[in-house]
């Protein structure tokens, strides 16, 4: 009881700040938001976390075509430890959508 198991430093964590001061999609986030309601948050984080799981996706691509050519080098995103063990594939668990995460 009251024993720290683990603990996940705040950097690692995905949050509505990370979203809406994104370099890309930042400020359309936030008129989504504005636009949205009362779910807009949840909307954008979704939007987010599908866009870095694609960016995650595309520098998986990006390393194995420089492996390929021999130059070895981590193109690892901030996420992408969180990203690659959420349930991407359907009829996993029933929570596969992005808006259960």
């Amino acid at each position: 009881e009251d024993e720290l198991i683990f603990c996940v430093p705040r950097t690692l964590c995905i949050t509505l700040d990370d979203a809406i001061l994104d370099k890309d999609c930042g400020k359309t986030f936030l008129d989504l938001m504005g636009k949205a309601g009362p779910g807009g948050n949840t909307v954008v984080m979704a939007g987010y976390i599908a866009k870095e799981y694609l960016l995650m996706q595309e520098r998986a691509n990006n390393a194995k075509e420089l492996q390929e050519k021999g130059v070895d080098i981590d193109l690892s995103g901030r996420y992408d430890p969180y990203l690659e063990i959420l349930p991407w594939e359907r009829g996993m668990n029933g929570q596969e959508h992005v808006l259960f995460w």
